[in-house]
C-alpha cells in the first residue's frame, strides 16, 4: 500500500539487467494489460510510463533513473473504459495516491507458454514462507 511519503513502486522496469548481473524478470518481456476502474469515484491518476523506454535499454541503474527524470512521462488515470497495454521492459512507476481508501487494479500478464515452467512451483514455495 502507498505510504504518506509517496507511490509504493517508483520508477523501475518489470525486465531489465544491470552492470552485467542476472537477469531480473522474463526474457524475452512479458507484456501487461492494467486496467484502473474508476468505480464511480473521481478519476484518479494511477500509473507513470515513459513511452517507448522499452527501446532504451541501459545497462545502469543510475542511468535508467536519469532518463526517468529526464523524460516526459505519460500519466494513466483511471476510468470507466480506458486500459494500458505494455511491455514489461517500459520504465514505469506508480502514481502517489490521492485516495484515502485506496484503488483498485485489473492486471492480465502475458507470457510465452515456455516462460511458465517452473512458476507455480516458485509461487507455491512463496505461499508456503507466508503461511
Amino acid at each position: 500500500y502507498p505510504t504518506p511519503k509517496g507511490s509504493y513502486v517508483s520508477w523501475h522496469r518489470d525486465t531489465h539487467q544491470y552492470n552485467k548481473s542476472n537477469i531480473i524478470g522474463n526474457i524475452p518481456p512479458a507484456y501487461k494489460l492494467i486496467y484502473y476502474p474508476s468505480l464511480g469515484q473521481q478519476k484518479t491518476d494511477q500509473m507513470g510510463i515513459i513511452a517507448k523506454s522499452q527501446n532504451f535499454i541501459f545497462n545502469s541503474k543510475i542511468l535508467d533513473m536519469t532518463y526517468a527524470r529526464l523524460a516526459k512521462p505519460k500519466i494513466v488515470s483511471s476510468s470507466r473504459g480506458q486500459f494500458v497495454f505494455l511491455n514489461t521492459a517500459l520504465l514505469h512507476k506508480a502514481m502517489n495516491p490521492t485516495l484515502q481508501k485506496g484503488s483498485a487494479r485489473l492486471i492480465y500478464s502475458f507470457v510465452r507458454e515456455e516462460q511458465l515452467a517452473g512458476y507455480d512451483e516458485e509461487v507455491s514455495k512463496r505461499y508456503k514462507k507466508l503461511i
